[in-house]
């Protein structure tokens, strides 16, 4: 395991202990998504801060911090008119956009930790406008194929994907 995907691991894991508290827990949080976003941009010396709560890497992909309480809803992490996936559940850790019709084969893309994505989404944003559609695969060695296991039309999240968690190999945008 990467030395930056256990960094995020760990953030991750301080971040989640302070769901639920409230009044001086809301600063604290404020705090541990702070150190988050500094130990990323540490690790990453190519990436750049988006905001308080997010990092850009060269490639347009995103490391979102665990949400503080009393955060911005998750549609604010994806752009209005594209598909989100992130590495972790509950819109956080690395997040990859696409915004254009058209299937995108997860295993073409990296995350700035080296990681492909397929088999690595753990939450999604469908923030496409109107009817359009987000269809998710898995890929079926034995027949060589795609095997679709979700869809979701405009607008919907999903901010833990139960069964399906890290079975995405495929994303298609469709309108």
């Amino acid at each position: 395991m990467s030395r930056t995907r256990q960094l995020i691991g760990c953030l991750l894991a301080v971040a989640a202990g302070l769901v639920g508290f409230s009044g001086a827990a809301f600063a604290q949080s404020a705090a541990t998504e702070a150190a988050q976003v500094n130990a990323v941009l540490a690790a990453n010396p190519t990436a750049h801060q988006r905001d308080a709560s997010s990092v850009e890497f060269p490639d347009g992909t995103r490391f979102i911090a665990a949400p503080r309480i009393g955060a911005a809803s998750p549609a604010a992490s994806c752009r209005r008119g594209a598909v989100c996936i992130y590495s972790e559940p509950n819109f956080t850790g690395f997040s990859k956009p696409f915004v254009a019709y058209g299937g995108y084969n997860l295993a073409a893309y990296y995350m700035p930790n080296g990681v492909k994505w397929a088999h690595q989404t753990s939450s999604y944003i469908n923030n496409q406008t109107g009817g359009a559609k987000a269809n998710f695969a898995r890929y079926d060695a034995t027949g060589g194929y795609f095997v679709g296991i979700d869809e979701c039309r405009a607008y919907c999240a999903k901010a833990h994907l139960g069964s399906i968690d890290n079975m995405i190999d495929k994303v298609t945008l469709t309108p």
